[in-house]
């Protein structure tokens, strides 16, 4: 039993680190003239001597040969995209100078991507899916775990399980662990329980009840949405309104698509 949870254990939490390769073949460089960009308007605040956020810029390889120096270099995209690097009370770079770094930074991102995806036949490691880690937890704890907020699976058609798609950060990794503990702690709840008996007892006087109201709230918020939608239609046959409904049935597939433009039509509740 000891050896069996061992490797319950084992599986579930090291098993996210199917999706991540820690080097994966050449990547693709920054131009070397980049370097000056970073060290005069980043390395103040992200170098040896004070790193924001934990974060260095002065030991930042311009070559992205893995996907850790590729996570790196996307941080550095997203700050300067988002306008939030430098910071308003720092020297800000030419306008013309950053876009010219920008551009040059995102086409070595897609292109790393690329690079980074191609592994010449061979065997790469790769994260589970959600829907592979949801039912592997099942197969070896028993329990269903709500796996939405596990990272998108994105694929190409139809495929969730493409390799360049399933790779995995860091966060991403505590995600993963974090589904795992509950699910281990679902599990020996149940264990726990499982030779435990209860005697319940149901008044159906009371189901009834319950029953009734729900059937009821139904009822009522379907009245509501019937009369809803004919104050609408009412809005939508006024004759000053004419034009902005003939433009907005023009757009729409159907009636319901229609309902949904209720704030542009005047009057309409």
């Amino acid at each position: 039993m000891k050896h069996t949870l061992r490797l319950i254990l084992a599986v579930v939490f090291v098993m996210p680190l199917l999706g991540h390769a820690s080097s994966i073949g050449p990547g693709t460089s920054m131009p070397e003239r980049h370097r000056a960009f970073l060290e005069s308007h980043c390395k103040n605040c992200h170098g040896p001597e004070k790193q924001k956020g934990q974060f260095r810029v002065d030991d930042l390889p311009l070559g992205i040969s893995s996907v850790a120096s590729a996570e790196r270099w996307q941080k550095v995209l997203n700050q300067l995209n988002s306008g939030e690097m430098p910071p308003e009370d720092e020297k800000q770079p030419p306008s013309a100078l950053k876009a010219d770094f920008l551009e040059d930074l995102a086409n070595v991102m897609v292109a790393a991507r690329r690079t980074l995806a191609d592994q010449k036949g061979a065997i790469t490691m790769r994260r589970l899916n959600r829907r592979e880690y949801k039912n592997t937890l099942r197969e070896l704890l028993g329990v269903e775990i709500n796996v939405s907020d596990l990272p998108s699976d994105s694929g190409t058609g139809a495929f969730d399980t493409v390799g360049s798609n399933l790779f995995m950060s860091g966060n991403q990794f505590e995600q993963y662990q974090a589904l795992g503990r509950e699910a281990l702690s679902e599990a020996f709840e149940q264990l726990a329980a499982a030779d435990v008996q209860k005697l319940i007892h149901i008044e159906a006087e009371e189901t009834l009840k319950t029953i009734t109201r729900s059937i009821e709230d139904l009822k009522s918020g379907a009245d509501r949405a019937e009369l809803w939608v004919k104050a609408v239609e009412e809005a939508a046959a006024r004759p000053e309104n004419a034009t902005v409904v003939a433009e907005l049935k023009k757009a729409s597939k159907d009636d319901a698509s229609f309902r949904r433009s209720w704030k542009l039509i005047p009057g309409a509740p």
